[in-house]
């Protein structure tokens, strides 16, 4: 049996996005290569593949969770969640208790940023959203959002967003990303052994 050879077309998000939309309001799984360096270092440009469904209820989505959704300016962006405000309580990212709302009234609304970005983008609203990670392939092995670990991970990787920059410089470097989260995290204990006495 002859083997298939397969062709790469490289299309923009613009221009496949219809097809894509079509095919979650179908109920279909869609998996999208990633594009862009702005879910650094849980996924990585044109290496990694996100696995999306339709996101059921967009205004019942959870700090952690990454949608696919659509800016005003038309751009589809694949960001997480680090907050949530339905006009009552604000969810952030990480903590178990709700504090007390930002924005008065007018619905839920999201604030998302990337996991290699420090500025955050408030406002985004439950219409603006098409879709929902469910899954990551990682280096071609298939990983679950819903994993306590991975969970674990996206929290802890939330904390250290004022040493992001630093860390991101790190992880370029063979080898150094690994001890410096260590050594981070031996330093968040210290810190939180040392306010608590």
């Amino acid at each position: 049996m002859k083997k298939r050879k397969y062709e790469t077309v490289r299309v923009s998000f613009q221009q496949l996005g219809p097809i894509v939309i079509d095919c979650l309001a179908q109920g279909q799984e869609v998996v999208l290569m990633v594009t862009g360096n702005s879910m650094r270092p849980f996924l990585r440009h044109e290496r990694d593949r996100v696995v999306l469904k339709k996101a059921n209820d967009p205004a019942a989505l959870q700090p952690g969770q990454v949608p696919l959704y659509q800016r005003t300016n038309g751009w589809f962006v694949l960001h997480r969640i680090i907050e949530r405000d339905d006009g009552e309580q604000r969810w952030l990212l990480g903590e178990k208790e709700p504090l007390p709302s930002a924005h008065v009234g007018g619905g839920v609304q999201y604030t998302m940023l990337g996991d290699a970005q420090t500025d955050k983008e408030p406002g985004i609203r439950p219409e603006q959203i098409v879709a929902v990670a469910t899954d990551f392939y990682v280096r071609g092995k298939r990983q679950s959002c819903d994993t306590p670990s991975y969970r674990r991970r996206t929290r802890l990787w939330h904390r250290l967003l004022p040493y992001r920059r630093g860390l991101l410089l790190v992880s370029r470097l063979p080898g150094y990303f690994p001890r410096g989260i260590r050594y981070i995290k031996r330093h968040l204990k210290q810190n939180k052994k040392s306010t608590e006495t």
